[in-house]
């Protein structure tokens, strides 16, 4: 309903001032209705003029971006890496260059003095082989398995250490049994040392006829031995010296040195005791 418009005189009368106050607030619902809710009015009590609150105004523009912040403290450093490397790929094979060894000829570096490898295979220069001693740190020489062997004399071609089993024999073949037979060499260039044993069984047989015990390496021209021996009777005790001589060939016949007979079933004495052993040990040469 529309009211009659009010016709004010200043000073406002109290009634006049509730006239405008009504008239603001009706204006100020209706504006409400249009717009998302309607203001609150807050009048003052008593005479004067009423005050209003207004509608809250627009967001504000966005403001200019600040400076950059300070650069803040580093961290602590990380944890060593646990991780292996892996393995380089091989390198490439360098010139071919002459061979130095360090002084006193030990296989060491030696920054200052060195020997040299000539092309005749020859050492010369300071320390040098042909001045002072061969030293070997790790106190070894290896031979090939298979000898190349030297015509001259005063090379050394050849060094073995190894065992071999005897072949024992007779006219009727002895026979170990559970006893043992063994042997041991040991050759040096041209230079055999040997060493056998047999020790009998309870099951050892000992043929018919004299007694022939192999050697591992043929022997040359020369003539090889003595070979000197000890057997044992392990029914009496007793001990008896034994010796061998060979010229040639690939076995020996062991003697009684008193009785100068060869060994057999019965020489030096009847083998049948367990323990009873025979032992010999001799140096040829093969060349």
């Amino acid at each position: 309903m529309r009211k009659q418009p009010v016709q004010l005189q200043w000073p406002l009368t109290p009634s006049q001032v509730e006239s405008v106050d009504e008239m603001l607030c009706e204006l100020y619902r209706r504006v409400g209705e249009l717009s998302t809710g309607v203001p609150s009015v807050t009048t003052v009590s008593g005479t004067g003029v009423s005050s209003l609150r207004g509608f809250p105004g627009d967001a504000g523009e966005d403001g200019e971006p600040g400076p950059p912040g300070s650069q803040g403290i580093p961290g602590p450093a990380g944890a060593s890496g646990s991780g292996a490397g892996t393995v380089g790929p091989p390198g490439f094979d360098g010139e071919d260059s002459d061979v130095a060894w360090p002084s006193l000829n030990t296989f060491s570096p030696n920054p200052t003095t060195i020997a040299t490898l000539g092309g005749t295979n020859a050492f010369t220069g300071a320390n040098s082989f042909a001045t002072n001693p061969l030293n070997l740190l790790v106190g070894q020489i290896t031979f090939p398995a298979t000898q190349n062997p030297s015509s001259d004399v005063n090379t050394l071609d050849d060094y073995e250490e190894g065992t071999w089993t005897p072949t024992w024999t007779a006219s009727v073949n002895p026979a170990i049994g559970n006893g043992t037979l063994i042997g041991q060499y040991t050759r040096v260039g041209n230079l055999i040392q040997i060493s056998i044993q047999l020790v009998t069984g309870t099951t050892t047989t000992f043929g018919t006829g004299n007694w022939n015990f192999s050697i591992p390496f043929s022997i040359g021209s020369f003539i090889a031995g003595p070979f000197l021996g000890l057997s044992y009777n392990a029914t009496t005790g007793a001990t008896f010296s034994a010796y061998t001589s060979m010229s040639s060939g690939t076995t020996f016949i062991p003697f009684d040195i008193l009785t100068k007979a060869p060994y057999t079933a019965t020489v030096p004495f009847v083998w049948a005791t367990a323990g009873s052993f025979y032992q010999m040990t001799g140096t040829y040469r093969i060349g």
